[in-house]
């Protein structure tokens, strides 16, 4: 299966264009980019107007630094990311979305009927997305992590903080099909900082990420439902799990029932997390993993195939080669 996937995955990287080679830069639609104005109006407009034209190349332009809430990205569309990106600490500029279907009350508790903010990049639904530029989308996800900590006392949660609305991911592409990222630096998520979420065929490569080692639930790569991901050369320091490979939570993840299968992740270098894991969130199953040529270092866990009561479910063909463990607890 993987010598199958594979080519095809790295063929796809390669030659991944919008539909047509028009830009559409915020600072034309009214964005300052001084990182202290608000520019989710401006942001949102560029991001429509490629929409409206099926497409194109979104460009966060060098050296300026657009302010913004939650926006969304639509098929054939390149964000093009060569200066910052900065999230939004204010609520108000994120939209409250219902969660994915296999999570049932959001990733921030365990109660059906509770909402989540929108991540701040979204996708829904889309294909031949890509995400690079070299330079940062940064989550300031501070704010977050306080009110999370400030909303729960314990590790298991059992109702939503944050003004009872889930955490957003930094990245959360949803349904989505044909996806490369790479050549960009992701921080201080206010949660999951990639969510790869009911994906088909996925390359991502040269991609860093950075949380404190102190900042909750900051996963690095979270692959969930998905088919043909290609991870790889990226390099993960933060708070929790640096790669969980998942399935959905529960009931609804199992009643959802869609299967995490054939997911290569290698070339890895990997510090101050919690490993590389599969689970928790994995009630559909895992199936056809390769772990391979990684480097962990400074780590709560090395390799963790993680689950509870209610939550587990089939794992098949995982298999571990070249994994380097140093000062794991």
């Amino acid at each position: 299966m993987f010598l199958i996937v594979f080519p095809i995955l790295v063929l796809f990287g390669a030659s991944l264009q919008p539909s047509n080679g028009q830009v559409f830069n915020p600072i034309h639609y009214g964005a300052k980019g001084d990182g202290i104005s608000d520019d989710t109006a401006a942001v949102r407009a560029a991001l429509a107007a490629a929409a409206s034209n099926n497409g194109g190349e979104v460009l966060f332009d060098a050296p300026f630094a657009f302010l913004t809430g939650c926006f969304n990205v639509t098929s054939n569309v390149i964000l093009n990311v060569k200066g910052t990106i900065l999230a939004s600490q204010d609520s108000s500029n994120y939209v409250q979305i219902e969660p994915l279907p296999w999570y049932g009350g959001g990733q921030d508790a365990q109660l059906s009927g509770n909402l989540e903010w929108q991540p701040v990049v979204r996708s829904y639904k889309a294909s031949n997305i890509t995400i690079t530029g070299g330079g940062t989308i940064d989550g300031q996800g501070a704010p977050w992590w306080t009110c999370l900590h400030r909303g729960n006392d314990s590790e298991h949660l059992v109702g939503a903080p944050c003004n009872g609305i889930s955490r957003p991911n930094l990245i959360m592409l949803v349904y989505t099909t044909d996806v490369t990222i790479y050549d960009i630096t992701l921080k201080d998520s206010p949660s999951w900082t990639t969510h790869l979420a009911y994906c088909t065929n996925v390359h991502i490569s040269h991609v860093t990420v950075l949380a404190p080692w102190d900042s909750p639930n900051t996963d690095g790569f979270d692959i969930d439902c998905c088919v043909n991901v290609l991870l790889e050369n990226s390099f993960y320091s933060g708070g929790d799990d640096a790669i969980a490979v998942q399935s959905g939570m529960d009931y609804f993840g199992r009643t959802f029932g869609r299967t995490t299968e054939n997911v290569i992740i290698r070339n890895m270098t990997i510090e101050r997390s919690h490993g590389l894991s599969i689970g928790s969130e994995m009630s559909a199953g895992i199936r056809n993993v390769t772990f391979e040529n990684i480097s962990v270092n400074g780590s709560d866990a090395g390799v963790k195939i993680k689950s509870q009561r209610g939550r587990g479910a089939f794992v098949q063909n995982v298999t571990y080669t070249n994994i380097r463990l140093y000062n794991v607890k």
